[in-house]
């Protein structure tokens, strides 16, 4: 009975360390991934744009993106009574505003 015992024991102290390595292996996996996710984020600078900026990368007039954002309710920022926009945002736009090829429109139809 105590050889049987004791040869439990140490199966599953085997098995223990397999296990215990296991999870060594995917605790380095998991912080290597957490350092270079902080160093993105380090790196990561959010640019914001006033709406002269924005309305120049889109190249178009100013008053024309302004009635665009009060007509198409287009994403942006509000700093009080200034309007801002992000990168993310003028992403964005430029797919709201982007025209579907004839093909795909007339796919769309049928």
């Amino acid at each position: 009975m105590f050889e049987e015992i004791t040869e439990r024991f140490f199966q599953l102290e085997a098995e223990l360390g397999r296990v215990c390595a296991g999870m060594r292996v995917e605790l380095s996996r998991a912080e290597e991934e957490n350092r270079r996710l902080r160093a993105q984020v380090e790196n990561f600078e959010l640019v914001i744009h006033t709406e002269e900026e924005a309305a120049a990368i889109l190249r178009m007039s100013q008053d024309t993106l302004q009635r665009l954002r009060k007509r198409k309710n287009l994403p942006h920022l509000r700093e009080g009574q200034l309007v801002r926009y992000t990168r993310a945002q003028l992403v964005r736009i430029t797919q709201m505003l982007e025209v579907p090829r004839l093909s795909e429109v007339k796919r769309r139809a049928s």
